[in-house]
């Protein structure tokens, strides 16, 4: 029996340019406030699935990896990560009670903590825009830099 090959979102270093457009558009993209990148204003909090590391000339997407083994699904305390059938590892925020347990195991960096309007804090992570055909950071990238990866 063979197991389902995982997917993760793969950059090649060499197109990207570290513009950022792929964090903007994962933030809409899981905002129900917003339609239209028309209407973002300076006080929005960009609630990214993702962010760019940047070191010197180099620059790279940091987005979850899916692990075989995701250190973050075992120091989940409230049962808030899982691994689906497709070998995706999820985040079901509403379920996160905030510990960072999974920010601090995470080997890759790729789980953010955010923090709502009434102080609550839970995190997020890159959920490969499940209710979409393609990830919003793939499909906005002008480099084309983004690709979906299986492994």
């Amino acid at each position: 029996m063979t197991s389902k090959k995982r997917k993760r979102i793969k950059c090649n270093e060499e197109y990207c340019v570290s513009c950022g457009l792929c964090s903007v558009a994962c933030a809409l993209a899981h905002d129900s406030d917003f339609e239209n990148i028309i209407f973002l204003t300076k006080d929005y909090k960009l609630k990214s699935r993702n962010c760019i590391a940047r070191r010197d000339a180099l620059s790279f997407i940091v987005s979850c990896q899916n692990c075989k083994e995701p250190e973050c699904l075992s120091a989940c305390v409230s049962g808030a990560i899982i691994k689906d059938v497709d070998n995706t590892v999820k985040l079901d925020s509403e379920k996160c009670i905030g510990c960072c347990s999974c920010v601090m195991v995470c080997p890759f960096g790729a789980i953010n903590i955010i923090e709502i309007d009434t102080g609550e804090k839970y995190s997020i992570k890159c959920d490969l825009c499940a209710n979409r055909d393609q990830p919003a950071c793939i499909e906005t990238c002008p480099n084309q830099a983004l690709t979906l990866e299986e492994f």
